[in-house]
């Protein structure tokens, strides 16, 4: 007889089979699921491409709990590191370690939305960091390839607590080692992080400190929150302050506050922060920084290097993974001997090597590495520029756009007014290749040689020379050192005295004419016109060799020969005076030049002066009159090639900087 069907049946097996599953689930949330750990760990494992594991060897006890969100409890949670890094310690070791997650915020990071954990907790976390010089970094996912276009999955982190971590940082990509301290403490009104690290870049000590207030957001998300940051940094003698705010403590993203910086040279502080900083005296600045997504922007009230000062904003982009720097900046007052460090030159008080005492080039050599790592378009004004020497005027209202791109620096567009003149120009430094390219254009109009030049000038009196000046430089060398670029220097330097006066007393005495110097102290000194300066100088590897250097005037004509070394830098000038006139009493002695950049030489000419004195003192013993006889000048028509040098000069050898000067006033 066939069973009789009734409706009942199903519903009473479902809700036996729902009882048996109720049964079932509050047995598992009391055991914790403990089954479910090495399912959980292989899932974690598979999605991370590294090992996880509960407990040192698997066996430590985990509890897992579903019911209104899932809640894990772990005695020991260990992440190994990557298999290119198997020999190292495991990159997370952590433990009673308890996560917090509800079953929405799951959702929403499964659909690819931010991920909010609402509590993780660990009393003790060690991690082990490593990245090698191929850029692959033991924290990255997946198989441990670089990620650097790939942005971290947002996460945010509600309540964090870690009572004692340590972490042991080695990047070698950035020769950068370092042992972590800290506390993590979140809540409504949690302390925050606490943390102290010391360690090593390259060849300098770091020492930092980390404090923060308020919600700890790693990553920002969809919502971001901001929290509290203080932290101060020491790498080697340079030491970095930082007050403000941040909306991820990993990315950064959304930094914003104050900061002071200060040490004894920039270069270390651009290695550190990846830039292209020069060598400088001791600096410090203050200002306000702010991050977002690849920009850093900063406003700089005042930096100072040396004695020099300077303000303005500068941006710093990473787009495409190349960093850049764009901005103006504003000097009020800029020394030139705070320039010093970034040619290569020794700081001032500092003992030569004992190889170079007698040497005055700087021949410390470029960073060239450092040109090619970034790009550079910064507007720059100074208002003054300090040449270092009272004897010169400082050059007034200097503007120039600086530009570095792919290891090829240029300063564009350089302007600059110079006692009552104008400068003009353009520098390149080729850093592309080793030795690198140096490529130089100057050109002065008008400028006033006694306003420059102060040493001329005398109380009451006229100046020693006066006059307009007006010159042209172009110039180009190869070599890894300021030294080694002049000392292979080709070029050519034209110069041109026009509307000058020279001392009449100067002029005498550099011809070592006795009789009409000794007139013109009785009667005074007075300034003879200058019909003609000019100056043809030729530079070939390194060794400058004038073609024309001379003044012209109604009295003499001085001419100079000879040359100088920038490769020895050594000295082997002569300057001989011509007088046009008659006079009793000249010794009529070529001056030489001699000796080093660092210890030159001025002395008489010994066999013209001997071949004057001698015969004289010879004919002296027949009669003192006839002893006047060898001292005799009847003077000449020197004037004539130096006109013609002038007029050559001028008619378009110097193009129109050298007209130029002559067309003013």
């Amino acid at each position: 007889m066939t069973p009789r069907w009734r409706p009942g049946r199903p519903l009473l097996g479902g809700l036996g089979l729902l009882a048996l599953l109720c049964i079932g689930f509050a047995w598992g949330e009391r055991a914790g699921w403990p089954w479910l750990a090495q399912p959980l760990a292989r899932v974690l494992s598979d999605r991370l491409g590294r090992t996880v594991q509960f407990g040192a060897d698997g066996s430590d006890r985990l509890q897992l709990h579903l019911l209104g969100g899932v809640r894990l409890q772990a005695d020991r949670l260990q992440v190994a590191p990557p298999a290119w890094a198997a020999s190292r310690p495991p990159t997370l070791d952590a433990q009673t370690v308890q996560l917090d997650l509800r079953y929405r915020d799951l959702l929403t990071g499964w659909r690819g939305g931010a991920l909010v954990v609402q509590r993780l907790q660990a009393d003790r976390l060690a991690l082990d960091l490593l990245r090698d010089q191929d850029g692959r970094a033991t924290w990255q996912t997946g198989q441990g390839a670089p990620d650097t276009d790939v942005p971290p999955p947002p996460v945010q982190v509600r309540t964090l607590a870690v009572q004692n971590g340590t972490a042991q940082l080695q990047d070698d990509a950035r020769q950068l080692t370092l042992a972590l301290d800290f506390s993590l403490a979140q809540g409504a009104a949690g302390p925050g992080i606490q943390a102290s690290a010391t360690g090593r870049l390259r060849q300098e000590a770091i020492t930092a400190a980390l404090r923060t207030q308020g919600p700890l957001p790693w990553v920002s998300g969809p919502d971001p929150v901001e929290t509290g940051l203080t932290f101060n940094l020491q790498v080697g003698q340079a030491a970095l302050a930082f007050d403000g705010r941040a909306g991820s403590l990993s990315t950064l993203e959304g930094l914003r506050g104050t900061f002071g910086v200060g040490g004894l040279s920039l270069a270390p502080v651009g290695r550190a922060l990846d830039l292209t900083l020069p060598a400088s005296h001791p600096f410090a600045a203050a200002g306000s920084v702010a991050h977002h997504a690849n920009r850093w922007d900063l406003d700089i009230v005042l930096a100072t290097v040396g004695r020099s000062s300077v303000h303005g904003q500068v941006h710093h982009d990473t787009v495409g993974g190349r960093g850049r720097v764009t901005g103006s900046l504003v000097s009020p007052l800029f020394q030139l001997r705070d320039l010093a460090p970034a040619i290569g030159a020794a700081p001032a008080g500092t003992p030569a090597p004992a190889g170079r005492r007698h040497r005055t080039l700087p021949d410390r050599p470029f960073d060239l590495a450092a040109l090619r790592a970034m790009d550079a378009d910064v507007q720059l004004s100074v208002a003054r520029l300090d040449l270092g020497t009272p004897a010169l005027q400082a050059v007034q209202a200097l503007d120039t756009r600086l530009r570095l791109d792919a290891g090829v620096l240029v300063l564009d567009a350089l302007t600059a007014r110079l006692a009552d003149g104008r400068v003009t120009g353009r520098l390149q430094l080729d850093g592309r290749q080793t030795p690198a390219r140096w490529d130089t254009t100057l050109r002065v109009h008008g400028l006033r040689l006694e306003h420059w030049v102060r040493a001329v000038n005398r109380p009451g009196q006229p100046p020693y020379a006066s006059g307009q000046l007006g010159m042209t430089l172009q110039v180009a060398g190869r070599g890894r050192s300021t030294a080694e670029l002049l000392a292979t220097a080709n070029g050519r330097a034209v110069l041109l005295w026009t509307r000058g006066a020279i001392s009449h007393l100067l002029v005498e005495a550099a011809g070592l004419d006795l009789a009409q110097g000794l007139g013109v102290l009785l009667v005074g000194d007075d300034v003879l016109p200058v019909t003609c300066g000019a100056a043809d100088l030729r530079i070939h590897d390194g060794r400058l060799t004038p073609t024309i250097l001379m003044v012209d005037t109604r009295d003499s004509t001085l001419w100079v020969e000879g040359q100088a070394s920038f490769a020895s830098e050594t000295l082997a000038l002569t300057a001989r005076v011509h007088p046009k006139d008659f006079s009793p009493l000249s010794l009529r002695s070529p001056l030489r030049v001699e000796g080093t950049f660092a210890a030159p030489r001025v002395q008489l000419e010994r066999g013209a002066l001997l071949g004057r004195l001698g015969p004289a003192a010879l004919l002296a013993l027949v009669t003192p009159l006839a002893g006047l006889l060898p001292l005799l000048d009847t003077g000449g028509d020197s004037g004539a090639p130096a006109v013609a040098g002038c007029t050559r000069l001028m008619r378009g050898q110097v193009g129109p900087v050298a007209l130029g000067a002559t067309r003013q006033r």
